[in-house]
C-alpha cells in the first residue's frame, strides 16, 4: 500500500506452518554423535510488517517487525 504520494509504503504478511512427523537433533550429553528424536507434530503462526519512507535524497530507510507464536 503506497501513501502520501508514494512516499510511504506499508507491507504486511501472515503465515501458518504445520509440521508432522518432525525430527529434531539433540546434542549427546555423553559426547559422541548427536541424537535424532521424534518430536511428533508442531505448528507456528504469526505476522510481520514492513514500512519504508522515501526521503528526498532517494535513500529508502525502513523498519521491519514481526511476531511468531509456536503451538502444537
Amino acid at each position: 500500500m503506497d501513501l502520501f504520494d508514494r512516499r510511504l509504503r506499508i507491507n504486511g504478511a501472515g503465515f501458518y506452518y504445520r509440521y508432522t512427523n518432525l525430527q529434531v537433533t539433540r546434542i549427546n550429553p555423553l559426547g559422541g554423535a548427536n541424537l535424532v528424536d521424534s518430536a511428533g507434530s508442531a505448528a507456528i503462526w504469526g505476522s510481520g510488517s514492513l514500512d519504508r519512507r522515501h526521503h528526498r535524497a532517494g535513500f529508502p530507510p525502513g523498519r521491519a517487525g514481526g511476531m511468531a507464536r509456536p503451538g502444537i
